[in-house]
C-alpha cells in the first residue's frame, strides 16, 4: 500500500505502527485504533480495509487472541471487495489459517484457493505460488496425495523464479519438505529420503536465511522418516531438535496433523520414550494453546500413550480432554460457517467476476498453449512442462525422458500429394499423440514443422521403448525418434536434455530405413 497518497498523520501513525509490529510490542494495536479513527474521517474504502486488515493481523500474530479477529477480517473484507485484490487476498489467508487451525481443511483449501487467484490477477506471482503451497498442504492433510504433489510443483516453480523474494529460501525448503512429506504418506520411503537430503542441502547452502519454521518442519520430517524405519535414536535427536527450535515458531498449529502422524509411527513401533517426548513438546509450545487442532492432536496422543501404559486416571482425564475439544471443535466450526456465508454473499460480486475472469483466461491459456493445426500442446506448453518435469526430478533424483520425433520425407510427401494432405497426416500424428497422454506421467507436443517432443517422468528405459514401439506402428508416416533419459545432476539445464533426444533422433535418422528410434543417457 502507498501511504504517500494521505495525509501526514496517517503517514506517521503507519510508520509508527511498522515499527512496533517489528517488535511485537502490544503499543502497535494503541496506534492502529488511532489510525482507524484518522481513516474513518476520511471514507477511503481502501485504507479501511488495511486498517482492519492489519489490526485483525495483529491480534492473530502478536497477541494470539482470536476474540476480536473475525470482527476485523470481516470489516477489512467488507471495505476491500471492490478495491486492492491484494490486500483481499491477505484476508482470505488470514481466514484460511483460522479454519487450518480449526481443523477445517477442506474450507482452508478453499480460501487459500481464492487468495491464490487474487495474488495472481495483481501479478504476484510469488504470492500465488505460496498459496498454491498452502493448497497442496491442505490436500495432503485430506489425504489426496496425488493433488497436493500437483500443487507443490507448481508452487516451486512460482517460488523459485524469485530469488530476492525475503523469503525464498525458506518457501523453496517448505516445498521440497511438502513433497517429501506427501511421498511419505504413499509409504515411497526411499524417494522420501531423496527429497529430505536435497532439503537439507538447500538448507545449508542458505545458512540463516532459513525460517524458525521450516527448519521445525524439517527436523519434523526426519523424524517421520526415523519413525518410519524405527530409528530410535534418530527420532529422539531430531525430537530434542524439535523442542529446541519449537519456542521460535508462531504457529505450531500448521504442523499438527504431521505431529499426530509421527506418534502413530511411534505407537506402531511401541516407541513410548519418543511418544511422551512428543506429549511434553504440544503441552509447553506457547502458541498451542488457542487452536482447537493442537489440543485434539494433544489428547488423541495422550489418550494412546496412557492406554498403552495402563493408567486408568490419567486415561479418564485424556478422554474427557478429547470430549472438550471437540465439543470447542463443533461450536467453532459453527461460528465459522456462518462467517463463511456471510464472507461469500459479500464477495458474491467479485467471485462472479473472477469466474468470468478464470473462464476467459483458460479459454486464452488454452490458445496461446496448444497448436493450431494438430490441436496438442505447443512448444509454448511443452517449454513450461519440461521445466516442471526438470525440476521435479531434479529435486526427486529420478528419471527424466525427453524424446523428438521426426516425421520422415514430409517435404516430399507434400511435394507429391500437397500440404493439405501433409497436414492431415500431422493431425493423424497428433491425433495418436493426444490418445497416448493419458499413460502415466507422459507429455506430448508439437514442437514445430515436422517434429514433435515426448517427455517422460520417472519411466525406465524399457518402458520408454514399449511407447515409441507402438507410436512408430500408429503413425500414418514413418518417423525417427530420438530419446534422452537420465537422471538430471546439478549442473544440467532443462534444454540440455531436448539436444540430447535431438542428437539421438539424427542418429535414428542415419539408422537403416530411418524408422528406429535410438536411445541415450547422456546429455
Amino acid at each position: 500500500m502507498d501511504i504517500t497518497t494521505y495525509n501526514k498523520k496517517i503517514q506517521e501513525l503507519y510508520k509508527s505502527y511498522g515499527a512496533y509490529l517489528q517488535t511485537s510490542d502490544p503499543k502497535c494495536v494503541r496506534v492502529l485504533h488511532a489510525l482507524l479513527r484518522e481513516a474513518k474521517k476520511t471514507g477511503d474504502d481502501a485504507l479501511l480495509g488495511n486498517v482492519y486488515y492489519s489490526l485483525a493481523f495483529t491480534e492473530y500474530f502478536v497477541l494470539g487472541k482470536y476474540d476480536a479477529y473475525l470482527k476485523y477480517l470481516r470489516m477489512a473484507a467488507k471495505h476491500l471487495v471492490r478495491g486492492d485484490r491484494a490486500e483481499l487476498g491477505r484476508v482470505y489467508y488470514l481466514m484460511a489459517l483460522d479454519t487450518l487451525n480449526k481443523g477445517m481443511y477442506d474450507i482452508a483449501a478453499n480460501y487459500f484457493l481464492i487468495a491464490r487467484n487474487l495474488f495472481a490477477q495483481e501479478g504476484q506471482e510469488t504470492s500465488a505460488g505460496i498459496m498454491d503451497d498452502n493448497v497442496g498442504h491442505m490436500m495432503m492433510l485430506i489425504g489426496d496425495h496425488a493433488m497436493s504433489r500437483r500443487y507443490f510443483r507448481r508452487a516451486l516453480s512460482a517460488v523459485r523464479k524469485d530469488r530476492n523474494h525475503p523469503h525464498y529460501y525458506s518457501n523453496v525448503t517448505g516445498l521440497l519438505i511438502n513433497d517429501g512429506m506427501a511421498l511419505l504418506e504413499l509409504r515411497q520411503v526411499a524417494r522420501a529420503e531423496k527429497a529430505q537430503e536435497r532439503a537439507a542441502c538447500f538448507v545449508e547452502k542458505a545458512g540463516d536465511k532459513i525460517a524458525p519454521g521450516t527448519m521445525f518442519a524439517l527436523a519434523l520430517f526426519e523424524a517421520r522418516i526415523a519413525a518410519v524405519k524405527n530409528d530410535r535414536k534418530r527420532v529422539k535427536r531430531k525430537l530434542a531438535e524439535m523442542t529446541a527450535i519449537a519456542g521460535n515458531i508462531i504457529q505450531l498449529t500448521d504442523y499438527a496433523e504431521d505431529v499426530s502422524r509421527l506418534s502413530k509411527d511411534l505407537f506402531a513401533h511401541d516407541n513410548m520414550e519418543a511418544v511422551g517426548m512428543l506429549i511434553e513438546l504440544m503441552r509447553t509450545h506457547p502458541a498451542a494453546k488457542d487452536a482447537t487442532v493442537a489440543h485434539r492432536v494433544q489428547a488423541e496422543i495422550l489418550v494412546g500413550y496412557h492406554q498403552r501404559k495402563g493408567n486408568a486416571k490419567e486415561l479418564a482425564d485424556a478422554y474427557r480432554r478429547q470430549d472438550a475439544v471437540y465439543a470447542r471443535y463443533v461450536q467453532e466450526q459453527n461460528e465459522s460457517f456462518r462467517f463463511s456465508g456471510e464472507l461469500i454473499r459479500m464477495a458474491g460480486d467479485l467471485r462472479r467476476e473472477q469466474e468470468e475472469v478464470q473462464a476467459r483466461h483458460t479459454a486464452l491459456l488454452h490458445r496461446v498453449e496448444s497448436d493450431a493445426l494438430t490441436g496438442i500442446p505447443n512448444r509454448y506448453a511443452m517449454n513450461i512442462r519440461l521445466e516442471e518435469a526438470f525440476e521435479q526430478a531434479l529435486q526427486n533424483r529420478t528419471k527424466l525422458g525427453v524424446g523428438v520425433i521426426d516425421v520422415n520425407g514430409l517435404k516430399s510427401y507434400n511435394d507429391a500429394c500437397g500440404h493439405p494432405a501433409g497436414d492431415e497426416r500431422l493431425k493423424e500424428t497428433g491425433e495418436i499423440l493426444s490418445k497416448l497422454s493419458g499413460q502415466r506421467n507422459f507429455f506430448a507436443a508439437r514442437y514445430g514443422g515436422d517434429e514433435f517432443v515426448l517427455i517422460f517422468e520417472d519411466r525406465t528405459d524399457r518402458e520408454i521403448r514399449g511407447i515409441c514401439g507402438i507410436l512408430q506402428k500408429q503413425f500414418p508416416l514413418a518417423a525417427s525418434i530420438g530419446i534422452c533419459n537420465m537422471v538430471p545432476g546439478e549442473k544440467n539445464k532443462s534444454w540440455d536434455f531436448l539436444s540430447g533426444a535431438d542428437r539421438a533422433m539424427y542418429k535414428a535418422k542415419r539408422s537403416e530405413k530411418g524408422k528406429n528410434f535410438y536411445l541415450t543417457g547422456k546429455v
